[in-house]
């Protein structure tokens, strides 16, 4: 289980996006998966489901990763009964982004957007969504992200009305 927790961690910390394409049903442990990922996008047949109160255990594990996306008063029907739910109600809950018919297509399309983005303003980025920060830090980061080769390339190239080029 130490595999699992560092798999979870490593999914949150890593500064690339992840995205979790789900095709088939995912219960317990691989919800915890799933949500560690920055972006999941599931098929509107999906169906989900925190089963280990009825094996006697607890979700403790996935808890973590869940939480930060999910409010606890959404999560105590299917935490504490095990109850099936469908992908709508998945994300009303705000544990999956987005629902398509065509999961690899929107994956392919998620990531041409995410690519449009500068690299280190993306890594910046997810740390913003996983992360509180006082105003000092976020001013900080501000700054630093505006005077930065990237800030510069990518606000030179708005201002050019050209694609901007980023290091890679």
């Amino acid at each position: 289980s130490s595999s699992y927790v560092q798999a979870i961690e490593r999914l949150g910390t890593t500064s690339a996006p992840v995205i979790a394409a789900v095709n088939g049903p995912v219960r317990a442990g691989g919800i915890g998966v799933m949500a560690a990922c920055d972006l999941v996008v599931v098929n509107p047949s999906i169906t989900f489901a925190f089963t280990e109160v009825r094996i006697g255990v607890a979700p403790a594990i996935i808890t973590s990763p869940v939480m930060q996306r999910c409010g606890w008063s959404k999560l105590a029907g299917p935490y504490l009964t095990g109850e099936v739910f469908d992908a709508a109600r998945a994300l009303d809950m705000g544990l999956v982004t987005h629902i398509a018919d065509n999961v690899e297509a929107k994956v392919a399309e998620l990531c041409a957007g995410i690519l449009l983005g500068g690299p280190n303003a993306v890594a910046a980025t997810k740390l913003l969504l996983r992360h509180s920060h006082t105003m000092a830090e976020l001013q900080a980061l501000s700054e630093s992200m505006f005077t930065s080769d990237e800030g510069r390339e990518g606000m030179a190239a708005f201002a050019e009305k050209r694609s901007p080029k980023w290091a890679q």
